[in-house]
């Protein structure tokens, strides 16, 4: 069975980067957003001001 999340991923969740939280966020927001797409994108943008 392989592993679902590779091993460069792990290791990087160690390293606390307040960018990539932020991107990680405005992508959560994204996918959980039921809207629609364009509306998404300008709501979501907010996570990155």
């Amino acid at each position: 069975m392989h592993n679902l999340v590779s091993f460069n991923q792990l290791a990087g969740e160690n390293n606390f980067d307040p960018e990539n939280d932020l991107i990680a966020d405005y992508y959560e927001c994204l996918i959980e957003c039921d809207e629609s797409q364009s509306v998404c994108k300008r709501i979501c943008k907010e996570v990155l001001v």
